[in-house]
């Protein structure tokens, strides 16, 4: 009896010391918290396999005005099942502002964070930061503002304060036992269009390089941020070799990621879907050798013009290659033709409930 029961723990311990050494050795974070070494492991361990469905703002607002209701999703109100996967949007929160860009209140968004992990499901996060340089938005043309927080040691530390107040809000999220909450953290994203002032057009790709692991660098080894896995995702690229043109390196990237939208409705239907198709199939591909995840982390169809997109056009894309999550963008509440998934009412909505039913995809709980 005592022999069985040495073997036993012998066992486990030894399966606990491989799955720390596979979690450490393939995360950018050597220092990761266990949730969220499991976490990439869960999120590497579904590539290929099932898609979990995801939603922005999903648990904050949504299309008919409401705010600030716990549990409540315009997706749960279709489906009767809430997303798996929970975007949020962290815009302003560099200003030391306590609402978003979007007007959502940062304490809101962090108790939609502990609610939805809760539940079980992912938290990934956007970052429409402010230029740094000259306090213009995101959305800001300025050429040079990377070489700037480069070179110019206010515009640096100015951006470093940015970095401050995300840190200090990443660290807020804690469980009921008082645990890191592990994230999903998107930064400088879509950089391969130049709708940003981190997009291609205003930086080199050594400049983008420089930025992003200066970023990680300063969050995880000077403010001791460990509960984030860093997401990569360009929009549109036309091949691999694009795809990979500012890619940092595999020891700071822990997940690759595309934002690709649907646009024009049915006339771009068949565009949209070999496009995604085309770059998600090389994603699977790499993720496979380099053992990392990949997600369709930012997609949509706006007003979804289309009835039967989601059976039709979505669903034939990621179950060719099943990345971990696909997350659609938001529903606003004050803005009545922007929203990118089906509310009560909605002609769309029978195609959404065959999408959610099929055995691939991944609700909240499932």
């Amino acid at each position: 009896m005592k022999l069985n029961f040495f073997v036993i723990i012998a066992v486990f311990l030894s399966l606990i010391s491989c799955s720390d050494n596979i979690n450490k050795n393939n995360l950018v974070d050597k220092n990761a918290t266990e949730r969220t070494s499991i976490m990439f492991e869960k999120l590497l361990s579904m590539c290929g396999k099932k898609t979990m469905f995801g939603h922005q703002d999903t648990g904050v607002y949504g299309h008919s005005g409401w705010m600030y209701i716990e549990g409540k999703s315009d997706i749960k109100d279709v489906c009767g099942l809430a997303p798996a996967v929970y975007g949020w949007e962290l815009g302003h929160l560099e200003l030391g502002e306590e609402v978003s860009l979007d007007s959502v209140s940062f304490n809101e968004i962090r108790k939609g964070i502990q609610y939805a992990d809760s539940k079980g499901s992912i938290n990934t996060i956007s970052w429409h930061l402010k230029n740094p340089w000259n306090g213009n938005s995101a959305w800001d043309k300025s050429a040079g503002t990377i070489q700037q927080i480069l070179t110019d040691s206010v515009v640096e530390q100015r951006f470093m304060s940015y970095l401050d107040r995300l840190a200090d809000f990443l660290l807020s999220l804690k469980d009921e036992r008082g645990e890191f909450i592990p994230v999903l953290l998107r930064p400088l994203h879509e950089h391969t269009g130049s709708w940003f002032w981190w997009g291609r057009d205003f930086c080199t790709p050594e400049e983008y390089k420089q930025l992003w692991c200066k970023m990680v660098s300063y969050l995880k080894d000077v403010k001791e941020v460990h509960n984030v896995l860093y997401i990569y995702s360009p929009d549109k690229v036309l091949s691999k070799q694009d795809y990979l043109d500012r890619y940092p390196g595999d020891e700071w990237v822990d997940i690759w990621g595309l934002d690709l939208y649907h646009r024009d409705g049915e006339s771009k239907a068949k565009e949209y879907m070999d496009t995604a198709s085309m770059i998600l199939s090389f994603m699977s591909e790499e993720c496979v050798q380099r053992k990392k995840p990949f997600v369709f982390s930012e997609t949509g169809l706006s007003t979804l013009n289309m009835n039967n997109w989601f059976t039709e056009v979505l669903y034939p894309i990621i179950s060719k290659t099943h990345p971990a999550y696909v997350l659609l963008w938001r529903n606003a509440y004050n803005m009545p033709d922007h929203f990118y998934a089906p509310y009560p009412g909605h002609s769309s909505t029978d195609d959404f409930n065959r999408f959610v039913q099929k055995q691939d995809i991944v609700m909240q709980g499932e």
